[in-house]
């Protein structure tokens, strides 16, 4: 029946009874013709991820291409990508480096990009990890890993380097592979790869969860393999911004013209040359930078300088073109006056600037700074009258060499500056300089001042035992066992000097096999030239300790200790049982790690 919709006064209609072409208010429709909005439309702050969609944030308008939101007003906006890995990956019998199924990225030419991998993980001891990074061809990486549980890290590996082995005791852990990325003139994707380090039957994971974090550094290249900065943008009538310098050109085999009343002015051609079609005229000065300058010109022009002679030769031949002062004489000068005086009255610009087919080899600059630029086995070669050198550069090698090349009956002495007083002057990596208070040649590295020759070398040394032991109340049982994975030996070190001092880490899992309360605890004991026997040993450091209440828990106490044997001998440490267990029953020790090192104590 049909019905007059001005009858309808109360009530609601369902949207089911209404035509196709009425617009819903808070429902999804799609349209099968571009609606026209008189009035405009006003966007919200859309969250959702379906591509196509547009939003306003409250400061830009954004769209979504599928993957992320993207700034639809600035050029330069930067690209942001995460990507989650959405399942557990697992290899076996693998040490070539294949691709991660998820964690990878696109790059475009000509960009530069940070990134981070951070993956967890999981292999036995056997097959360990390797990891690598792979990019487009031509692209230059910078890339290194983190590994926390084993205290490994490694970095400057270059795109497709294979990384060292990587450890994994068959837990899951956590790895970081961060680096840059800087591509060439192809496209592709930033790859993580990864395998076991030793092929082996057991299965090597990366786990889901793991994720990919990477950002583009220099937001809007890549528009080009020219390479030239904020390629790929539009000139404006009345200039631009482009964040850094604009570029004008072709990154093709052709030339450029730009043209004025619809004819050339000026013209490049491919190879670069430029031709103006009518007359120039410049206010500064012109600048030529090469060694032969040519000209249409069909008879020679001279130009006379004051004070001196010269031709200034604009023939078109290889002969001239360039400015000749007594070429092939040697000038002598019988005068008082300085060969050469420059005084330079502005800011700007170089006292003396010379080249060498357009690099430049001697320069003093504005400030008086000289600087030399030179390849070669004596880019630098300072000699006595006698023509003997006491001071070379060689810039091939890269070696600086103090004296002759040849050995000779003479030393010439390098000798750095002397401090007459306690404490180091303000560092810098690599600095040196002769302490005569302390009677020290004293370096500068990794942020301190050292005496450059140490009298010993600290040494580390670890050891494990995974053998499974019993827990006892009493204070007599060593749960140390020796066997091939610690060399057959009870934890020990040799300290070189009798001041030194052992630091020492001492983790000890125990193992539950009862829901009752139980305090486990074990306790360090040191012996001096032999393994000290339990209960008879010198107690070093805290006891070790947990509490479970859990069948099946498993619970890890770790102890740290500073020792002074005051020996040069073999120090031995073990781990004892101890009487302050509350009750050993249903309670084991399943595996046990020991760290020494020797350390200088300054207390």
């Amino acid at each position: 029946t049909d019905l007059d919709g001005s009858a309808i006064t109360t009530g609601t209609i369902p949207d089911a009874r209404l035509s196709t072409n009425v617009a819903l208010l808070d429902t999804a429709q799609t349209y099968s013709a571009a609606p026209t909005l008189s009035a405009g439309a006003v966007l919200g702050s859309y969250t959702g991820s379906t591509a196509g969609a547009v939003r306003w944030t409250g400061t830009d308008f954004e769209g979504y291409d599928g993957t992320e939101w993207l700034s639809l007003t600035d050029p330069n906006a930067p690209a942001a990508i995460n990507i989650v890995k959405s399942v557990d990956e697992t290899v076996s019998n693998l040490n070539t480096p294949q691709d991660d199924d998820e964690l990878s990225f696109a790059v475009g030419a000509d960009q530069v990009w940070t990134f981070s991998f951070v993956v967890q993980g999981q292999s036995a001891a056997v097959p360990d990890f390797r990891f690598r990074v792979n990019a487009p061809g031509g692209s230059t990486c910078a890339y290194g890993f983190e590994n926390a549980e084993f205290a490994q890290s490694n970095a400057q590996y270059n795109c497709g380097q294979l990384s060292q082995r990587v450890n994994n005791a068959g837990g899951n852990e956590i790895y970081r592979i961060t680096g840059t990325v800087r591509t060439g003139i192809t496209a592709g994707d930033v790859t993580l790869q990864w395998s076991q380090f030793t092929a082996d039957a057991a299965n090597t994971s990366i786990k889901a969860g793991s994720y990919l974090v990477a950002q583009e550094e220099n937001g809007g290249s890549g528009g080009g393999s020219g390479g030239g900065s904020g390629s790929g943008l539009s000139f404006e009538q009345g200039g631009n911004g482009f964040g850094e310098t604009g570029v004008l050109g072709t990154s093709d085999a052709f030339g450029l013209d730009i043209i004025t009343g619809g004819t050339p002015a000026l013209s490049f051609s491919d190879t670069g040359l430029s031709t103006f079609a009518q007359d120039a005229t410049f206010n500064g000065q012109i600048a030529v930078g090469q060694s032969t300058v040519t000209s249409l010109a069909t008879t020679a022009r001279s130009i006379a300088i004051p004070d001196a002679s010269g031709t200034l030769c604009l023939s078109g031949t290889d002969a001239c073109g360039f400015l000749s002062l007594a070429s092939g004489t040697t000038y002598v000068d019988a005068t008082n006056n300085d060969v050469i005086s420059i005084n330079k009255t502005t800011a700007t610009g170089q006292l003396l600037d010379l080249q060498r087919s357009g690099s430049p080899v001697f320069t003093v600059a504005n400030t008086g700074a000289l600087q030399i630029q030179a390849s070669g086995s004596a880019a630098l070669d300072i000699r006595n009258i006698a023509g003997t050198s006491f001071f070379a550069v060689d810039t091939a090698t890269g070696s600086v060499r103090v004296g002759p090349s040849t050995a000779d009956a003479n030393g010439v002495l390098f000798v750095l500056d002397t401090k007459n007083s306690i404490g180091d002057p303000a560092g810098v990596d690599g600095a040196q300089y002769y302490n005569s208070t302390l009677g020290k040649l004293r370096c500068f590295e990794a942020g301190s001042w050292v005496d450059c020759i140490s009298d010993t070398t600290p040494q580390v040394r670890s050891f494990v035992d995974t053998t499974l032991d019993a827990l006892v109340d009493a204070n007599t049982t060593d749960y140390w066992d020796t066997a091939a994975e610690n060399s057959n030996s009870v934890p020990n070190i040799t300290p070189t000097d009798a001041t030194r001092s052992i630091l020492g880490t001492v983790s000890v899992e125990f193992d539950a096999a009862t829901n009752n309360d139980r305090d486990s605890v074990a306790r360090i004991e040191r012996g001096i030239g032999s393994a000290p026997i339990c209960g008879g040993g010198t107690v070093v450091g805290g006891k070790i300790g947990v509490f479970t209440s859990q069948n099946g828990a498993r619970k890890t106490g770790t102890v740290t200790f500073l020792d002074d044997p005051l020996t040069t001998s073999d120090v031995f440490y073990t781990v004892c049982s101890d009487a302050d267990t509350s009750n050993a029953d249903g309670m084991s020790v399943p595996r046990i790690r020991v760290t020494l090192q020797e350390v200088e104590n300054t207390n």
